[in-house]
């Protein structure tokens, strides 16, 4: 499963060995107040895949929210929390990280398996100790973050860190 804020559209997919008929199932992005998105008359294929593109009724906010997918009995199917989903960034997940509920795609893949190239998500911001712009005799400089377990990559030519 994969959802894109900047293409509107979510994606579904059957890991089950049978077809799926979602005929009377419904897509929603409000436990307290649902207005569903209803889905057609549409079937998964076994370890297949839909790509839904709702309508102006429903949508996926870059912000981040909460998705909701009942069945025609009204029972809940499954809950996504999208994060929040930079440009021509996807979240969903991946059979490489089960016990992880979201991921982030740099690579949309609508209509098929997901990427192996993803992100458990993303780091805060650095902490720099010094903020000036200008300085007119050498510093030192130190570089933190709030994550204790988050590895600092820096260069001194502007090259992409390694």
């Amino acid at each position: 499963s994969e959802v894109s804020a900047a293409g509107e559209w979510v994606e579904l997919h059957n890991g089950s060995e049978q077809a799926v008929e979602l005929g009377g199932w419904s897509l929603t992005d409000s436990a307290a107040n649902p207005v569903p998105y209803g889905i057609e008359s549409l079937t998964i294929p076994a370890d297949g895949y839909l790509v839904l593109q709702p309508e102006a009724t429903f949508g996926v906010a870059a912000g981040g929210e909460t998705l909701y997918l009942h069945d025609e009995n009204g029972m809940l199917r499954d809950v996504f929390d999208t994060g929040v989903l930079l440009d021509g960034q996807t979240s969903g997940r991946t059979p490489d990280e089960p016990a992880v509920s979201r991921v982030f795609f740099r690579e949309a893949t609508p209509g098929s398996g997901n990427s192996r190239s993803y992100t458990l998500g993303r780091a805060s911001a650095p902490i720099f100790s010094e903020q000036a712009l200008y300085h007119r005799e050498a510093f030192f400089l130190t570089i933190s973050t709030t994550d204790p377990t988050a590895t600092i990559h820096y260069t001194l030519d502007g090259s992409e860190p390694t």
